[in-house]
């Protein structure tokens, strides 16, 4: 009993959405009212919102953030990590000179400072 309820209910929707949708009958016209143009344009709510809100956000966003936050902050940040980072290789470079004695001599001052950091820190465990 209740598969034959469903089918006969998608049946009725079937047909109404088809004499809706597919076949669509002339529709009378509307009458107009006083407040069709108003309803019709949803109050001027969307044209209202843009003017009072969006374009002073988008004004703003491209005035002070596009140029003083994102030149001046974040590419000034982004300027001054390349320097560090630039000086901190050129350190680097001068150690790694392809010379196997001096990586023998950085390995043995390595384990030195190791050993004498865990003999100075033996005391505290």
């Amino acid at each position: 009993m209740l598969s034959v309820v469903s089918m006969l209910a998608a049946a009725i929707g079937w047909f109404l959405a088809d004499q809706k949708y597919r076949r669509k009958p002339l529709a009378p016209e509307e009458p107009k009212s006083a407040f069709s143009d108003l309803v019709a344009h949803k109050y001027w709510i969307d044209e209202l919102y843009g003017a009072v809100v969006v374009r002073p956000l988008l004004a703003f966003s491209r005035v002070a953030l596009a140029g003083a936050v994102e030149s001046g902050i974040i590419d000034g940040t982004n300027r001054a990590w390349t320097r560090i980072a630039g000086a901190g290789s050129n350190g680097v470079r001068r150690i790694q000179s392809g010379n196997i004695r001096s990586y023998a001599g950085w390995l043995a001052a390595g384990a030195a400072a190791v050993l004498l950091i865990v003999l100075y820190f033996a005391h505290l465990y």
